[in-house]
């Protein structure tokens, strides 16, 4: 007979027509702190904390996103236990009646498994818990998921002024090539610290993702690697618009004939872009997230 162990509630999860407006009540009216916002393929929310709980507030993108309960569903959609040993739970769990859902039942660092219970409601079970979650509060071997904006915050702090920096010398550079009189006679200074700042700024990456990396599994590191290429890529194409515009050359990249003729949105890394989407939010905020909730790539803790 197998042994008995404890699941811990360490997620509870909403169903939602509008998660912004939803957190906002609970970030008001209980004093919840915000985690993360997410846009995936199959949901888009908020999380919340009281800092040993985690609330995801959810809007499921169709029918089938929302796994049996339908897109409209408004309510507790489920609830997650965070436990030992997700394997060796997920059996004790499905010999006493519960039916598998979704998630690799096989894999011990894989993320979120979730089943329904005797009534069809349904629960997560996880191994490393969710961002803002605690294991164990009190205990010594307890376990904290830190909250990623608090962690990344201190990043953007010294990503922006570098933003500014490389904006500022790579307009002079193409000024100078433009045939600019003023320019021209700093564009050999302007291009020096165009490549300084790209330093700079690949010494910050990696730190951020030494930081980012070390509570992660091998897979969760290579699509981390994978993110800040793609990063660098839309940063790099970003300007290329700026510049477009600043000299109303044209616009170059998808979606910028609304940036014509003005500078393209500054590429943060910290928190949401728009609704937690890859990129394009207020400020130009890049969101550090992977497809989102309950998908497969999340970064920081909802597949």
């Amino acid at each position: 007979m197998t042994a008995q162990t404890k699941g811990r509630i360490r997620h509870v999860a909403l169903s939602v027509k509008d998660p912004w407006e939803t957190a906002e009540f609970y970030k008001q009216a209980l004093g919840l702190e915000e985690v993360v916002e997410l846009d995936g393929p199959l949901a888009e929310g908020v999380f919340l904390t009281d800092g040993v709980v985690n609330l995801a507030i959810l809007h499921f993108k169709s029918d089938e996103a929302s796994q049996g309960t339908g897109v409209d569903y408004v309510g507790i959609h489920h609830i997650g236990f965070w436990v030992d040993d997700v394997v060796e739970q997920g059996k004790i769990a499905r010999n006493a009646g519960a039916t598998w859902i979704m998630g690799d039942t096989n894999n011990p660092h894989g993320y979120e498994v979730k089943h329904t219970d005797l009534n069809g409601i349904i629960f997560d079970i996880a191994a490393h818990g969710w961002v803002g979650s605690q294991m164990n509060p009190g205990s010594e071997d307890n376990v904290v998921r830190p909250n990623p904006q608090r962690r990344l915050a201190k990043f953007d702090e010294r990503r922006k002024p570098l933003m500014k920096e490389l904006r500022e010398n790579a307009r002079t550079v193409h000024r100078a090539a433009e045939g600019d009189k003023d320019a021209v006679g700093q564009v050999d200074q302007a291009v020096q610290r165009v490549f300084d700042g790209r330093e700079k700024m690949h010494a910050i990456d990696r730190e951020m993702y030494q930081t980012l990396a070390k509570d992660l599994s091998p897979a969760r590191r290579a699509r981390l690697a994978v993110f800040f290429a793609q990063y660098h890529q839309r940063m790099g194409r970003m300007m290329m618009e700026h510049r477009a515009g600043m000299t109303g050359q044209g616009c170059m990249g998808q979606g910028c004939g609304e940036r014509q003729g003005g500078p393209g949105p500054g590429p943060g890394m910290h928190g949401p872009g728009g609704k937690g989407g890859p990129a394009g939010g207020p400020g130009g905020q890049m969101g550090m997230n992977g497809p989102g909730p309950d998908g497969d790539d999340d970064l920081f803790g909802e597949q």
